[in-house]
C-alpha cells in the first residue's frame, strides 16, 4: 500500500480536533478504504505522531485506535496545517524531490510565500556543523 499525504494530513487534523475522551477509529471514507486509513494509522504511530491503544469493540474484533498527537505530531500538523502552504510545500518537494517525506517537509520550514504570495522567499541562514581538530 502506497503511503498518500493527503490522508495522513487529513487525520492528523481530524485527531487533533478530537474532544478529550473521544478517539480516532480507522473507518472508510468515501475516498478511502477502512484497510488504508487503518494502514496509515499505523505509520502515524510508526513515526511517533500518533498516540494508539487497542479496542475490541462488542463486534469482538481487535482494532487500533489513535487517542492523540504527540508533541511531534502537533510539530508536522503546525507544518503542513495551513491548505495553501499545504499545496505550496507538496508541489515544491514533488517537483524537486520526487516525493515528499518528514524531513524534507520540516527543511521547506525556511521556505514561504512572498507578502505577494505570488513567489517564495528562501531563508539563506545556513548551519555549519563541521567539526574543526
Amino acid at each position: 500500500m502506497k503511503r498518500d499525504w493527503e490522508l495522513v494530513r487529513e487525520m492528523l487534523l481530524e485527531i487533533e480536533a478530537l474532544d478529550k475522551g473521544h478517539h480516532f477509529f480507522p473507518l472508510s471514507t468515501a475516498e478511502h478504504s477502512g484497510d488504508s486509513v487503518a494502514y496509515h494509522l499505523h505509520l502515524l504511530e510508526q513515526a511517533g505522531l500518533v498516540e494508539c491503544a487497542d479496542h475490541r469493540p462488542l463486534s469482538g474484533e481487535l482494532v487500533r485506535i489513535g487517542k492523540s498527537l504527540t508533541l511531534t505530531g502537533h510539530d508536522l500538523l503546525d507544518l503542513i496545517r495551513d491548505e495553501g502552504l499545504w499545496m505550496v510545500k507538496k508541489s515544491f518537494l514533488i517537483e524537486h524531490l520526487g516525493g515528499i517525506t518528514i524531513d524534507a517537509l520540516k527543511s521547506t520550514m525556511a521556505m514561504y510565500p512572498s507578502e505577494s504570495g505570488s513567489a517564495l522567499s528562501v531563508s539563506r541562514h545556513a548551519q555549519n556543523d563541521a567539526v574543526f581538530n
